[in-house]
């Protein structure tokens, strides 16, 4: 009798023949004695290759394993019906996806994948980034019988820190910077520039912005002009604003909102937003980031009891304004006459310098967060302009007014872009509701924003000039509640019509 052979090198020569290494065919073994079978199951590959088969679907509408998906949720499915593509949306976001859809539901449109709608359809795309929007499709859609909106405008640079600089230069000319922007270099490519500046004025705190990036990622305040050089991220090094208004000793600063509804023709309007404030006292000394900047991820990361303490980091300008009214530092009414005016006209002023770069494209829209800081005289100083502003609700009172910004800016976008089921104007040209949005510009109805005359100071004489010698500013007086900063005097240069 032979023995059995060794279990090692033969005994996959072996199981090629039929034999076990065991010594025994594989078919003639009992049932007893073979091995027991183990089930697999097989998944469908996940766009991230980190993320564990077995997972819940997730809500961001990456792919579920299909022995998840299939056995779960394939009941339920039925036929799709052409009422399913009439107006259909794609999301592609991290930030809060949900509202975005609930809204879209709530306006009669369904789910789809891309490409998976007829003609005749409204297709809305939402995505994060610029770069994600299909502009093709977009020129596209027309001629094919298509809808197709996607909330991006194409070629819109000053979203962009350096394409903000770029705007603005081409506003002022040689008047660079004016009184709402501070004197900003745009680095590595003038350098030069800067160390002259900076030796000149050595007294002058600078503070460095990369040039694309959100929540405060990758600004540093630079101790020493030097510390940027030619090694240094392509970005902005901007005048560090030393004088900032305060409310209880902490930094703040306001979040208003632009609304680019249409392209063609231009169609652009403001909305009020909300105060964020610093959750640490300031000083100016400090090298904590969350002293100098008001974002919620910055004040997340300085605060371990942050939930306890994020109802009092949000406020709404009445509050603001009764706060400073109780200070005295300004009149009853400021906000509605005299800051937003101002900031109404400093958004002219982008928008016509930026005229030139928006492509005439049908379909695009863009909701901008606009971030303006208050001097120590109460002057609207504009910090940048993001092109992606965060849908995070961090309170009850926040998520309410987001949800209601959101809700609007889709009524006004479909009515622009004439979508069946949307018959009325969304807002009015002469509404003074500080929570609903105000029309600057209208190209359909021969519409440009102008600036009101802010009211006279009390207890004032009227003066023939109060201009300072060698000021920039060709507004005039500075006396806190006027209103006269340079932005509403700067813009009524541009085309003005009065509203009809």
């Amino acid at each position: 009798a032979c023995s059995a052979p060794p279990v090692g090198r033969d005994s996959f020569h072996l199981n090629i023949h039929g034999m076990s290494p065991f010594g025994a065919p594989q078919s003639a073994r009992g049932p007893k004695e073979r091995p027991p079978t183990v089930e697999r199951t097989t998944y469908r590959p996940v766009p991230f290759p980190n993320v564990a088969p077995l997972v819940e679907p997730s809500k961001f509408g990456q792919t579920a394993p299909v022995s998840m998906q299939v056995s779960q949720y394939r009941a339920k499915a039925r036929p799709a019906t052409p009422e399913d593509f009439a107006k259909v949306f794609l999301v592609y976001t991290r930030d809060n996806p949900g509202l975005v859809m609930d809204i879209l539901k709530e306006r009669g449109f369904n789910k789809s994948k891309l490409g998976n709608y007829g003609t005749n359809s409204v297709v809305l795309q939402w995505v994060e980034f610029r770069r994600d929007a299909d502009f093709r499709i977009v020129a596209k859609a027309k001629a094919k019988g298509t809808t197709y909106l996607v909330n991006h405008v194409k070629s819109l640079v000053m979203i962009d820190k350096s394409g903000l600089l770029e705007v603005i230069r081409g506003i002022c000319g040689n008047r660079f910077p004016p009184p709402w922007f501070p004197l900003t270099f745009d680095v590595p490519e003038e350098l030069h520039k800067l160390q002259h500046y900076a030796l000149q004025h050595p007294e002058v705190r600078w503070i460095y912005k990369p040039r694309q990036g959100a929540c405060g990622r990758g600004i540093q305040l630079l101790q020493r002009y030097d510390d940027v050089n030619l090694g240094t991220l392509p970005g902005v090094v901007q005048r560090y604003v030393t004088r900032p208004a305060l409310i209880h000793q902490r930094k703040f600063d306001l979040r208003m909102y632009c609304l680019i509804a249409r392209v063609d023709p231009l169609l652009v309007l403001y909305r009020n937003g909300f105060v964020r404030r610093s959750l640490a006292k300031y000083n100016e000394n400090s090298q904590s980031m969350a002293v100098h900047l008001t974002n919620v991820s910055q004040q997340r990361k300085s605060s371990k009891p942050f939930a306890d303490k994020q109802q009092d980091m949000v406020w709404s300008p009445e509050q603001m304004e009764e706060y400073f009214v109780e200070s005295k530092a300004v009149a009853p009414g400021w906000f509605n006459q005299v800051l937003v005016p101002q900031m109404k006209s400093i958004l002219m002023q982008l928008i016509e310098g930026s005229r030139k770069d928006i492509r005439p494209l049908r379909g695009c829209f863009q909701l901008l967060g606009v971030d303006i800081l208050l001097t120590e005289r109460m002057e609207p100083v504009l910090m940048e302009v993001n092109g992606q502003p965060a849908w995070k609700m961090a309170t009850p009172w926040l998520k309410e007014v987001k949800t209601s910004l959101m809700n609007d800016a889709m009524d006004i976008v479909l009515w622009a872009h004439e979508v069946d089921g949307v018959d009325r104007l969304p807002y009015n040209s002469r509404t003074v509701d500080p929570k609903k949005f105000h029309v600057l510009i209208d190209e359909d109805l021969g519409f440009y924003y102008r600036a009101p005359e802010p009211p006279p100071a009390a207890n004032s004489r009227p003066q023939k000039d109060r201009t300072r010698s060698g000021s920039r500013d060709p507004g005039g007086g500075k006396a806190v509640g006027t209103g006269t900063t340079g932005a509403g005097s700067a813009a009524s240069a541009l085309p003005q019509l009065a509203a009809g």
